[in-house]
């Protein structure tokens, strides 16, 4: 039996939820950042755990990682927005 494989596709939106969570942020937190409801929110993160093919925070963040879908340094949060100035620390 031959399987298929498909491409990871994540949305702009769906890869800067998985950012957040890499930045540890609470599902609340991401939420808030991204303009919606925790429930959504919850729905939002099962869709990309589900896209990569993990069932915890710790395993999205591993293969988001070894995929390279995280930007180095962490995006900044603010309403979603996806920036990508760097900011000294």
């Amino acid at each position: 039996m031959r399987t298929h494989c498909r491409p990871l596709i994540l949305t702009p939106w769906e890869r800067h939820a998985l950012q957040l969570l890499a930045n540890d942020y609470t599902v609340d937190a991401v939420a808030t950042d991204l303009g919606m409801g925790t429930p959504a929110c919850e729905t939002l993160l099962a869709t990309v755990f589900t896209a990569l093919g993990v069932a915890t925070r710790a395993e999205a963040i591993a293969d988001a990682l070894r995929r390279g879908l995280l930007t180095d340094p962490p995006m900044k949060s603010g309403c979603g927005a996806l920036l990508t100035t760097r900011e000294e620390v």
